[in-house]
């Protein structure tokens, strides 16, 4: 019962808040038996207590913690849109650009594991290439930018 709640109402990645979570006739400690057979069996896992997640997984098949900024975007801004359902007006807007159209061609050969992180990069219209020091995100980096002949700088900011 609580893993189909929890599997209709949050997304891998999604923090799970424990004072969420309202199933008809389940008490409190009946939900924490069941939160904690399910991080046994690794179904889902635990950020802190009150916080579970089911987990992403990376480009390589391996599962993503929860960030610590996720948590508080979910916690204190959106918490399972219950702005909208209070009332609350807020707005999201897209700022992303367009980026700058480049002719460019990638002359190196990639790793198969650069190769198969590019691919899936190459699936979406953004992402963060997490990886080990020395694994050549430069590379892959550059790989992408060929591939999708695009380039958009964004200066730093202080």
């Amino acid at each position: 019962m609580l893993y189909q709640y929890l599997k209709e109402n949050y997304i891998p990645g999604e923090p799970i808040f424990t004072g969420d979570i309202d199933i008809r006739g389940m008490t409190e400690e009946n939900l924490r038996y069941h939160l904690k057979k399910l991080t046994d069996n690794g179904i889902i896992c635990r950020f802190e207590p009150g916080v579970y997640y089911f987990p992403k997984i990376d480009i390589f098949g391996e599962p993503m913690s929860l960030s610590a900024d996720t948590v508080a975007v979910h916690k204190y801004i959106i918490r399972r849109g219950k702005l909208k359902e209070a009332g609350v007006p807020y707005e999201v807007s897209d700022e992303r650009q367009k980026g700058k159209s480049i002719c460019v061609d990638f002359s190196a050969e990639l790793y198969p594991e650069q190769r198969k992180a590019s691919e899936q990069m190459l699936r979406y219209e953004n992402g963060i290439l997490h990886a080990a020091t020395a694994f050549g995100k430069t590379a892959v980096g550059a790989y992408l930018i060929a591939a999708r002949k695009t380039f958009l700088m964004m200066p730093g900011t202080k």
